[in-house]
């Protein structure tokens, strides 16, 4: 009963193999009966292919309505075949014989079809892939100049930061901003000229020496480092060794001729040019300030810009107005930069020239005012032992204004004992009673300090 069940549950269930491939699965057998036949078994094979095949599996299908409807039926198909007359049947639709098929191998249906979609799916992108290679390419470029114009951009805002906040003398966090653009990819010749900045602008924390070495460095890494020539003549004029600062200014007219400067190179070289065109200097700084409003040192130095184009005018009642400018900026630049030293003596000269300038055209008012108010910062500004520079300048300027004799007899001794030092005093005073011969003497010996 087992074998019969087993039997029956095969006829329901299973779909009957074609008789073709029946014969080529039978193996010696189906030699031998191929033999029986007087035929090959390939020819046999063949014989059965076909018709023959779709006249069995008819007879043999599962639904009713499908097969021969009587045995009549079945013989009368059978003698078309053998007269080669159409037959009444047609195969199964390539539809009926996928359902077949799944329904007889359900899991290697499943594999199929996962494995079919993914080579769809695969071959759909390889297409499109294909096809948008070029669209891709551009698209990856302009990624990477984007990419690459964020870097250079967040290296100049970096850079520009630490340069304003060394030029106002915050050592620590302008080391800070100095190390995040090392990070960023920076130029090493300017980072390098950087700290030396920040060196030369901390008279806390930094040391002079430290930071012409470092701008030698710079110069050592890149001949052509605006940042490194422009730290060696700002280091000459605060250490007051006027005699190298020509050779110095003309290193970096040298090495300024680009037209592809950064903020940070055109920022340095306003403050060579200040005094030789004092009114372009301005005009460089007004549009620095209008991209970068948060550099304390930028107001700084505009201040100092303005405060040279009035002494140009030092007649004219419209320099009066420069120098309220000039103090208009100092302010600023005291709000960004509170503790900032050199920014409070730049803003007391500034004050002290202003007060003069007033009383000289009349304005005893206005430059009452301006004296009261840089008495009030002078207060704040700790001594320093430099003889040069503007801390200095302007804290002889303001006892020359208030007629402290007494500080300004004690600065000409120290300044005595800098025969260099006195010999560019000497030499412009020779130069403002119009003897250029004795000038000219007095400068060739200060060339040969």
């Amino acid at each position: 009963p087992e074998a019969l069940e087993e039997r029956l549950r095969r006829i329901r269930e299973e779909e009957p193999s074609r008789p073709s491939l029946r014969v080529s699965s039978l193996g010696q057998a189906a030699a031998a009966m191929a033999t029986y036949r007087s035929t090959e078994l390939g020819t046999w094979s063949r014989t059965l292919r076909g018709d023959l095949d779709w006249i069995v599996l008819k007879s043999l299908e599962k639904d009713r309505s499908k097969r021969y409807e009587t045995a009549n039926g079945f013989a009368t198909e059978i003698s078309r075949y053998l007269n080669d007359e159409p037959l009444s049947l047609r195969p199964p639709s390539t539809l009926q014989q996928v359902r077949r098929f799944c329904r007889r191998h359900k899991s290697i249906a499943a594999s199929a079809i996962t494995i079919a979609a993914a080579l769809t799916l695969g071959s759909g992108f390889a297409l499109w892939g294909y096809f948008s290679a070029v669209h891709a390419q551009k698209e990856t470029q302009k990624v990477n100049d984007r990419l690459q114009s964020t870097i250079a951009q967040l290296q100049e805002k970096l850079t520009g930061e630490a340069l304003s906040l060394a030029l106002v003398g915050e050592f620590a966090e302008a080391m800070h901003r100095i190390d995040e653009a090392e990070s960023a990819g920076a130029d090493e010749s300017l980072v390098t000229a950087l700290r030396g900045m920040a060196h030369l602008y901390s008279l806390a924390d930094g040391s002079h020496d430290e930071a012409v070495g470092l701008f030698e460095e710079a110069l050592a890494l890149n001949p052509s480092s605006i940042a490194g020539a422009t730290g060696v003549w700002l280091a000459y004029d605060q250490a007051g060794k006027y005699e190298k600062m020509s050779d110095a200014r003309r290193v970096v007219e040298s090495i300024s001729k680009r037209s592809d400067l950064s903020d940070v190179e055109e920022f340095l070289l306003t403050q060579t040019n200040r005094h030789m065109s004092p009114i372009e200097t301005l005009n460089q700084l007004d549009d620095l300030i209008d991209r970068n409003r948060f550099w304390a040192a930028a107001y700084a130095f505009r201040g100092r810009a303005r405060t040279q184009v009035a002494k140009t005018r030092f007649e004219d009642p419209s320099a009066l107005g420069q120098l309220a400018g000039a103090i208009k900026d100092f302010e600023t630049a005291a709000q960004l930069a509170p503790s900032s030293l050199f920014v409070s003596s730049d803003y007391l000269l500034a004050l002290v020239e202003a007060s003069e300038l007033a009383n000289h055209l009349g304005e005893t008012g206005m430059g009452q005012n301006w004296l009261k108010r840089a008495t009030s910062l002078y207060g704040a500004l700790p001594d320093t032992k430099y003889s040069a520079g503007y801390t200095f300048r302007a804290r002889t300027m303001y006892w020359a204004a208030i007629g402290d004799k007494e500080s300004l007899i004690q600065t000409w001794e120290l300044m005595r004992r800098n025969e260099s030092t006195q010999l560019w005093v000497l030499a412009a005073q020779q130069f403002a009673d119009g003897n250029l011969e004795e000038f000219r003497k007095l400068l060739d010996r200060t060339q040969d300090k």
